[in-house]
């Protein structure tokens, strides 16, 4: 199995930053789907202040690297598929008990094995669950090109990673 291993420095990170890595790690930890990342483990380096994390390794590199390096126009059929691996995974993400809103989704967080055409969903660093979101989703976060307009007035939802999967899909045309 190919893994790619991730390494963050702590070392001028204040404590809720810290606290958001911690979190990733531990959501990452209880996601099992097809359509996103696999984690595989995790730990702390005390001494030089530096998380290690390890997932698997998604050949193809992002879709947006993958696109621009066919650099050809994309078969109608070949976006259908691609547009259905990335719902399947939101809807794991939407419909679980505490349901997760991804808030970064962009060509550049989902992945490609492109000797298949398998997609999954990554980079869930600003992630957050709904039952959270009294107090963490009620930030403005993101990359500005993808923001849904709710996410200004600081009362969101799930809704929020619809509107940006209609951003990857703009973005896909825009960038082939």
């Amino acid at each position: 199995m190919e893994v790619a291993w991730n390494i963050i420095s702590f070392q001028n990170l204040d404590k809720k930053a810290k606290k958001r890595i911690s979190d990733e790690i531990q959501m990452l930890k209880n996601l099992k789907h097809p359509k996103i990342i696999a984690f595989i483990n995790a730990w702390t380096n005390k001494e030089q202040e530096k998380v290690c994390f390890i997932t698997e390794r998604v050949t193809g590199g992002s879709l947006l690297q993958y696109i621009k390096r066919i650099n050809a126009p994309l078969k109608l059929k070949v976006i259908r598929n691609w547009c259905r691996q990335i719902l399947e995974g939101l809807n794991y993400l939407h419909t679980r008990p505490d349901p997760i809103i991804h808030r970064d989704l962009k060509c550049d967080n989902i992945f490609i094995n492109g000797n298949r055409g398998d997609i999954v969903i990554g980079d869930l660093g600003l992630s957050t669950t709904l039952r959270e979101s009294c107090a963490v989703a009620r930030s403005i976060v993101g990359t500005v090109d993808f923001i849904a307009p709710e996410i200004y007035d600081e009362n969101y939802g799930t809704s929020v990673d619809i509107y940006a999967f209609g951003m990857v899909l703009l973005e896909r045309r825009l960038s082939a």
